[in-house]
């Protein structure tokens, strides 16, 4: 599985002003093991980056590749499956429901995802104990402090046995 940009470019229109966000950019990343880190200064174009893959944000010019398929011909629902079976991500914002616990957060992605209600709950528990919020796992999310709800944020992506993670500043609040 790889995901692949080729000469994406994104721009942003305040009135008569337009601001390039993403300029040029052509990257591939792989399903091979490898980790990438993409560093940048404040207003680099690493979260507009992180949303254009993550297909949350429309780019303007370029194309995204899903294995060497782009994706502008592929249809809403089959872009849709793409992503769910083969990505996870994490905004910086945790996209965490307030009023569940953890695991109720964990199991409602997986159940969504297609996961057998038994077989999410274990894996939420399992990687709740990974990234040590088994204390916790029952809290209500509200309760829980900035970094407790960012390892929420990435247990939820390791659960899903995603091929490709995506994290935006996924340390940012972490101790």
């Amino acid at each position: 599985m790889k995901i692949s940009l080729s000469h994406v470019n994104k721009y942003y229109q305040d009135g008569d002003k337009s601001t390039r966000g993403l300029e040029d950019i052509s990257l591939t990343f792989e399903t091979d093991s490898s980790f990438v880190v993409i560093t940048g200064e404040s207003g680099a174009g690493k979260s507009t980056l992180f949303r254009v893959l993550t297909e949350t944000e429309d780019f303007d010019e370029g194309e995204i590749y899903f294995d060497g398929k782009p994706l502008s011909g592929v249809s809403n629902e089959e872009k849709a499956r793409l992503y769910r079976e083969n990505i996870a991500f994490d905004f910086q914002e945790y996209n965490l429901i307030e009023g569940f616990s953890p695991v109720e957060n964990i199991v409602l992605a997986l159940t969504k995802a297609g996961y057998g209600l038994k077989e999410a709950k274990k894996k939420a528990n399992d990687v709740l104990e990974e990234v040590g919020l088994h204390k916790q796992k029952k809290m209500k999310v509200a309760k829980l402090s900035g970094g407790e709800r960012q390892r929420v944020a990435i247990a939820r992506c390791l659960a899903s046995d995603a091929k490709i993670l995506l994290f935006d500043e996924p340390t940012g609040n972490l101790d």
